[in-house]
């Protein structure tokens, strides 16, 4: 009894399989850093616009606040014309609570 034949494999399809992979690798790989690259700099562009957006929310918070201290608030009511009441005055409702409410300024 003799040995089989040896059977040879076509060489072509199994080189063409393999460079179709590695390429197809490659260009792969090459989108996802496209990709990344991409949105890299789209988080630099939002962290830039986000500390834009803090350093305009301080700054109307500490308009704010100076707008609402009392010398200021105190200075603004003398401006429009506004006095100090004197007395206050004392509203009784029916079910025996009082509220205070300022009176009219002498």
């Amino acid at each position: 009894m003799a040995p089989p034949a040896p059977v040879s494999a076509p060489r072509a399809p199994f080189v063409a399989l393999v460079l179709v992979l590695v390429l197809s690798g490659v260009v792969g790989i090459l989108v996802l850093n496209t990709r990344i690259a991409e949105n890299a700099f789209k988080l630099d562009a939002l962290k830039t616009k986000q500390a834009g957006l803090d350093r305009d929310e301080e700054r109307l918070r500490s308009d704010l606040a100076n707008k609402e201290s009392p010398v200021t608030l105190a200075s603004r009511a003398k401006q429009l014309g506004l006095v100090p009441s004197r007395t206050p005055a004392f509203l009784v409702l029916p079910d025996g609570t009082k509220l205070e409410m300022p009176g009219p300024s002498k």
